[in-house]
């Protein structure tokens, strides 16, 4: 059975994998064995040699809102580095503010070298 917001996690995967096809997806596992407000996905794409970047991207339908520890976790992600946001619906536009941030992530890591 397809939810709305399984739709929207197909929806991320599929742009991710297209457009970062080496990156290493995770997929914190839920309350149960977790830690409550984890994002949906955390992928680690490698910049360079010395370089990972990190998006830790929650999935939402677009009737959905986060909790306030899902709110709070991504600011801990962010406050350590990371990209970190929240992708309602089948969001074309956010998706793409993603992959230019982490490609510009990606070019500022190589002219460092």
């Amino acid at each position: 059975m397809s939810t709305p917001e399984s739709k929207v996690k197909y929806f991320i995967v599929a742009r991710m994998k297209k457009w970062f096809p080496d990156a290493i997806k995770y997929c914190p596992p839920g309350n149960r064995f977790g830690r409550s407000g984890m994002p949906d996905f955390l992928y680690f794409i490698k910049a360079d040699e010395r370089t990972v970047i990190v998006a830790a991207i929650e999935a939402k339908a677009d009737d959905q809102n986060l909790t306030t520890l899902q709110a709070n976790m991504l600011v801990k992600f962010m406050t350590q580095g990371a990209i970190a946001l929240v992708i309602r619906g089948k969001d074309e536009q956010k998706m793409m503010m993603l992959k230019n941030e982490i490609l510009r992530r990606i070019r500022m890591a190589n002219e460092i070298l």
